[in-house]
């Protein structure tokens, strides 16, 4: 667990996405699971301005099986925390058929654990013309609460672990300070393999 204003990139930065401050505005995605499956979705209306956790991502499945262990570690967070999280997983492909059936296995699983939107854009790989995101970035995370982003994080490749940086930008979303969002997280991981944290030159929580 660590403080979000640490967090740095590898390698040159690279910018995705809106930045802190800046508004998240609707966009068109078509959903690929749940009881509408199939239809036109906004994932920002459908929040109502309540905290929000946006995973754009690319195709990859090595994205999809690192995804699986972030959101376990979000759905123990938003199990603990009073604030409300609304987790939503965006794909980012120009062939969205073929996104629907090679992680339709996964879908389920998701949503299992917390995921409330799972849907493709319907911009193909550039995603929403609003958003700016980066087609060479496989995953960008937004964090966004009373429709406006709090934190931005971009990986160049998804990731495989939790990243403490990531973490302590939700803890900030849902009010609550990082120590005890790191203990809901221990709690969490003795019985959860896929919850491993990256390694961060980052000082302890709370400091």
């Amino acid at each position: 667990m660590a403080d979000p204003d640490g967090y740095r990139m590898e390698g040159e930065p690279v910018f995705s996405g809106p930045q802190p401050g800046e508004k998240v505005v609707g966009f068109q995605a078509t959903s690929l699971a749940g009881e509408n499956k199939g239809q036109a979705v906004d994932p920002i209306a459908a929040a109502d301005r309540s905290a929000q956790v946006l995973f754009f991502q690319d195709d990859t499945g090595v994205a999809i099986r690192g995804l699986l262990g972030v959101v376990d570690a979000i759905e123990a967070i938003d199990q603990k925390a009073d604030a409300d999280l609304q987790v939503v997983c965006v794909f980012l492909s120009d062939d969205p058929d073929a996104i629907a059936q090679r992680f339709a296995r996964a879908f389920p699983i998701m949503q299992r654990r917390g995921v409330d939107v799972i849907a493709v854009s319907k911009d193909g790989r550039d995603g929403p013309g609003a958003y700016g995101l980066n087609r060479n970035i496989a995953q960008t995370i937004i964090l966004a609460k009373d429709g406006k982003v709090t934190r931005n994080f971009v990986f160049r490749q998804g990731l495989l672990y939790l990243d403490p940086h990531v973490m302590g930008g939700i803890a900030e979303l849902v009010d609550e300070d990082r120590e005890t969002v790191a203990k809901w997280l221990a709690e969490a991981s003795e019985n959860n393999p896929r919850m491993r944290m990256r390694r961060s030159n980052a000082p302890p929580a709370g400091r």
